[in-house]
């Protein structure tokens, strides 16, 4: 384990530090000395000012960086990183983001101290902590503050990890707002129905399990209620999200798409608008291609997860007939009941015709290697298409409310 320290101006009056488990101590002026004794790094890096080098106290009889040095050179590594600039500027807030970070190795695990954090250094700290947990991977064993008070003989060492949470929290919140991702939230929930059914409505959205997402999302409200207690005990931001997540992944809820088929057609139409909503198209169109012929299963009162059953309906889209590699003609069995499927036309039209979404959908999924694949932009056009068509055909079929 490293540990990384700023080191600044002071009397340097003797204390006990006490850490924050209270079943250890040590008594000396330097914060650093205590972290060394108290969690015993490998390596502690010091950060200090020109001016802190220089420092030397009243009643010393040498700076109090020598002093230190001598006293921790045979207990620890000791890398002092000289230089810090004391200035505001973001010439020199970008220096001392390097200085902290650059003493920090991918998949370090460290111990932070900012008791003698100079004016922004803290600020400064902090936001290093967070780029260096998700770039380089370092796992944080703790943000230590020496509350120090003059005239108390003890001084404890505050372990502000809650704080590092915080920033856990932040980064989890963006990514599920901006990409509908719930992963790393329910990585910081502790074990429990909650995190179990967060964990599956996530992956079934990201491997586009629709029946998974379904049937995990019609729970989902009422494991969070079941869990009130526990989640009582999290931090306010936790339940706010958590309530956001129960309310956003809510709607895709339903009984089972055989009990409530017209119920699992709107799911898969929400969705889409919440996959295009976050950006991802392919998602998009992957759903999308799917749902003309669910449609048409519903329609026929047939099993929309029955293979044979999907290839007739795939079959009425191209018109209803095909001949096959001999040239022997193929007909669909439901080609006579054609003429009373409502929006026929346009379900043709959807799946082969204007937008060609079978076609595009197949473009996509082999990314492009086919002679004169869809650009990238026009891909983003059809799939804001498709959803539009599909919201049309769906008010006719009454499986959303008309002009919703």
């Amino acid at each position: 384990m490293k540990a990384i320290s700023f080191f600044g101006i002071s009397e340097y009056v003797e204390t006990t530090y006490v850490h924050p488990d209270a079943d250890r101590k040590f008594t000396t002026p330097y914060v650093q000395e205590a972290i060394v004794e108290l969690y015993k790094p490998e390596t502690l890096c010091v950060l200090l000012t020109d001016e802190a080098v220089r420092y030397q106290p009243k009643i010393a009889f040498e700076p109090a960086w020598r002093t230190l040095e001598a006293r921790l050179t045979a207990k620890t590594s000791l890398v002092p990183i000289t230089g810090v600039p004391t200035g505001h500027s973001e010439d020199d807030v970008w220096k001392l983001f390097e200085q902290f970070t650059g003493c920090i190795d991918d998949g370090d695990s460290v111990l932070f101290d900012i008791t003698n954090g100079f004016r922004s250094f803290p600020i400064v700290a902090l936001l290093a902590i967070s780029y260096l947990r998700v770039i380089r991977s370092v796992t944080v064993e703790g943000l230590i503050y020496g509350n120090f008070t003059r005239g108390n003989p003890e001084t404890p060492l505050c372990d502000l990890m809650p704080i590092v949470r915080l920033m856990e929290l932040t980064t989890a919140t963006d990514q599920f707002l901006k990409t509908g991702s719930a992963q790393s939230l329910a990585d910081l929930l502790k074990s429990g129905p909650v995190r179990d059914g967060i964990q599956q409505i996530s992956q079934g959205l990201d491997l586009l399990r629709p029946r998974d997402v379904a049937g995990a999302a019609l729970n989902l409200p009422k494991q969070i209620e079941a869990a009130q207690t526990d989640i009582a005990a999290e931090p306010p931001p936790i339940r706010d999200l958590l309530r956001r997540i129960g309310r956003d992944y809510g709607t895709f809820g339903v009984e089972s798409p055989e009990s409530d088929p017209k119920g699992f057609l709107l799911g898969l139409l929400q969705m889409m608008n919440w996959y295009f909503n976050k950006g991802l198209y392919v998602h998009v169109l992957s759903i999308a291609r799917e749902w003309p012929p669910s449609l048409l299963c519903w329609h026929f009162q047939t099993d929309m997860f029955d293979a044979k059953e999907r290839a007739e309906m795939e079959l009425l889209l191209c018109g209803g007939t095909a001949k096959d590699a001999s040239g022997i003609a193929t007909e669909s069995k439901y080609l006579p009941q054609w003429k009373d499927v409502r929006e026929g036309k346009a379900l043709r039209g959807l799946w082969g015709g204007t937008l060609k979404l079978a076609n595009v959908r197949n473009d996509v999924l082999h990314a492009g290697f086919r002679k004169n694949p869809s650009p990238a932009r026009d891909i983003v056009t059809i799939a804001e298409n498709v959803i539009k068509e599909i919201h049309r055909i769906a008010s006719t079929y009454g499986i959303v409310e008309s002009g919703a």
